[in-house]
C-alpha cells in the first residue's frame, strides 16, 4: 500500500495548468510592451498637446504632463543630428520643444528608440524622419533656449514613452 508523504509534489495536472497560466501572463505582458504600450499609465498626469503647453507656458512650466506630439529628426549632419517636438496643428518655430531622453531608464530608452526607428516615416533622401509619440515628462519654459544652440524656446525631459506610431503619410513636413 502506498502512503502519501509530506512534501511530495502536487497532483501531476496542477503543475502544467500553473505553467500554462504563467506563460500566458508573460506573453501578454511582453506583447503589450512591444506594441509601445506603457507598463504603468497614471491617469493623474494631465494629457495635453504641445499647442496647449506653448500657449500657456507659465501654467505648465516645470510640471509633469503626458504629451501627444510629433517627433522630427534630421541626421544629415551625422555628428550633430537636429531634432525637436512639434504639433502640426500649430506648427511654428516658436512652438517647438527640444526633447531630452536622458531621464529615461537606459533599457526603456533603448526599447523606445527601437520602436521609434521601426515606425518612423523618412523623407525621400532617408536623412530626416518623423513619428507620433505619447510621452510623459517635465515641460520647461524658463530658460532662454533649449536644444542645439538653444534654438528652441521650450524643453521637454521625457521620462517615459507610452505610444509610438507612424505619422500619416500625407501629413505636411515641418518647415
Amino acid at each position: 500500500m502506498e502512503v502519501e508523504r509530506a512534501g511530495t509534489s502536487p497532483a501531476p495536472t496542477v503543475i502544467p495548468v500553473f505553467l500554462v497560466a504563467l506563460s500566458l501572463l508573460l506573453v501578454l505582458a511582453f506583447a503589450g510592451t512591444q506594441a509601445g504600450a506603457a507598463t504603468h499609465v497614471s491617469t493623474k498626469i494631465p494629457t495635453v498637446t504641445l499647442c496647449d503647453l506653448t500657449s500657456n507656458p507659465k501654467q505648465y512650466d516645470d510640471k509633469v504632463v503626458r504629451l501627444r506630439v510629433s517627433y522630427f529628426f534630421d541626421t544629415t549632419a551625422t555628428d550633430d543630428p537636429f531634432y525637436f517636438f512639434y504639433d502640426a496643428t500649430c506648427d511654428a518655430r516658436e512652438r517647438r520643444a527640444a526633447p531630452e531622453f536622458e531621464a529615461m531608464e537606459k533599457e526603456a530608452r533603448a526599447r523606445a528608440f527601437k520602436l521609434i526607428d521601426k515606425h518612423t516615416r523618412k523623407n525621400s533622401a532617408g536623412t530626416a524622419g518623423r513619428v507620433e509619440l505619447v510621452v510623459v515628462g517635465r515641460f520647461s519654459s524658463s530658460r532662454n533656449g533649449y536644444g542645439h544652440l538653444n534654438q528652441h524656446p521650450f524643453g521637454f525631459d521625457v521620462t517615459s514613452v507610452e505610444r509610438v506610431r507612424p505619422v500619416a503619410a500625407a501629413a505636411v513636413w515641418p518647415e
